[in-house]
């Protein structure tokens, strides 16, 4: 998996985005909800939210929408921009994953 660092003016870099991220974004994308979109990948409720908050912090906007519940509970699905932000990412896995598996069958090839 590929992770996104940001990187400010001294240097210093933190990822803000990996595997988990994107697992949870999937997730949510699929069942509008962050409850359940947690459980399913195994993440607690509480560090789904913390990686959520964290991600939206460093991309500079929303990735999901969130709509408080009642009775029936809420739900959350992703911004535009959090859907085009899926779509990059996804993009540019599957470009380095294709440019690797060349990579490996020129090296390779005998």
């Amino acid at each position: 998996m590929i992770k996104v660092f940001l990187i400010d003016k001294t240097g210093h870099s933190e990822a803000f985005c990996g595997p988990g991220m994107i697992r949870l974004l999937d997730e949510i994308n699929l069942t509008r909800n962050v409850r359940k979109a947690s459980a399913n990948i195994g993440l607690s409720y509480s560090k789904a939210w913390k990686l959520l908050r964290l991600a939206e912090e460093c991309a500079g906007f929303p990735l999901i929408e969130r709509r408080q519940g009642g009775a029936g509970g809420g739900s959350a699905t992703l911004s535009e921009k959090g859907i085009r932000f899926l779509e990059k990412y996804h993009a540019l896995f599957e470009k380095c994953q294709a440019s690797v598996e060349q990579i490996f069958a020129e090296i390779w090839t005998e």
